[in-house]
């Protein structure tokens, strides 16, 4: 059985294991669906178009859930047309499912992605690549597996990838965060679902903070917030905790964001952001939340 060295945490996999015995035929799929469906369910990443994927778990209001998944796609992998005006196009089929942990589906998208550019944002494009977002509603609590897969029509190239979301059942009187959409650009790449930094970049974080205890008499919230950074269990570095603001379109909602350097001397390796959010106007056995994102420090 697998273990994990922190507490709270549990783990999921399946039984047995996946493979092709030596000798037997792969399977050819032709079809649009066939190539997008072998994709989503193999338990395998594919690279013919490169895509990575950050799912992020909102709430909506009561019992109103949803999955934000944060797209990169390697716009190289796409085949571009040049239109008569001398712009270009991209167009890419994507397909996005999000398995319950019964093998269920509770949440799908199945569409075309379509880009225009102007010529002289090629180059630039070719090495940040494009991002997207798109929503999954949920309607359940527990963990799923995210999976999308991208295809090129021209090529028929496919490209696939997977992450784990968990979504808290959220209660009225208890303090819950969102999770963490966390940006920084290095090595020509940019976006919520690029997360390879190296030593003194700089990144930004922005997160919702939900069922916050309000003042009687000034309505006003009493909140702190803590920022650290965790490597192999260890605290690395904590950091000036960012700006707590309303959100305009809701008066229930607010959002928290702010800005860092990584050490200098940071060395390589994968790390844990974790953001603990205290109420101070609420009982101390749920004054507290907390959320956290994993991020990689490349030489």
């Amino acid at each position: 059985m697998p273990q994990v060295k922190v507490r709270g945490l549990r783990v999921r996999t399946r039984p047995g294991f996946f493979g092709i015995p030596d000798g037997k035929t792969r399977p050819v799929y032709r079809t649009r669906h066939e190539q997008l469906k072998a994709a989503i369910v193999s338990p395998f990443q594919t690279s013919g178009v490169r895509v990575e994927v950050a799912p992020q778990f909102l709430s909506k209001g009561s019992k109103n859930s949803l999955a934000r998944l944060w797209l990169h796609i390697d716009l190289r992998d796409l085949t571009l047309q040049v239109t008569p005006d001398g712009s270009m196009k991209s167009t890419a089929d994507l397909v996005a499912v999000a398995y319950g942990d019964n093998g269920a589906v509770a949440g799908g998208f199945d569409g075309t992605l379509k880009g225009s550019f102007q010529h002289a944002e090629h180059e630039v494009m070719r090495q940040h690549g494009v991002n997207y977002s798109l929503d999954l509603p949920i309607k359940e609590p527990g963990g799923y597996q995210v999976r999308v897969a991208v295809r090129d029509p021209a090529s028929q190239k496919v490209g696939s990838a997977g992450q784990f979301i968990e979504i808290p059942k959220l209660r009225p009187d208890r303090l819950a965060l969102s999770g963490i959409v966390l940006n920084a650009t290095v090595m020509g790449e940019s976006g919520p679902a690029m997360r390879r930094l190296k030593a003194g970049d700089r990144l930004s974080y922005e997160l919702e903070i939900y069922n916050a205890r309000r003042d009687s008499a000034t309505q006003a919230t009493n909140l702190e917030g803590r920022i650290q950074i965790f490597r192999d269990g260890r605290l690395v570095s904590a950091q000036k905790p960012g700006a707590i603001r309303q959100d305009p379109g809701d008066s229930k909602r607010l959002v928290m964001s702010g800005e860092f350097a990584l050490a200098p001397e940071m060395a390589p390796g994968d790390y844990l952001l974790l953001v603990t959010v205290i109420d101070k106007l609420a009982p101390p056995r749920h004054s507290t939340a907390r959320q956290w994102i994993d991020f990689e420090v490349v030489p």
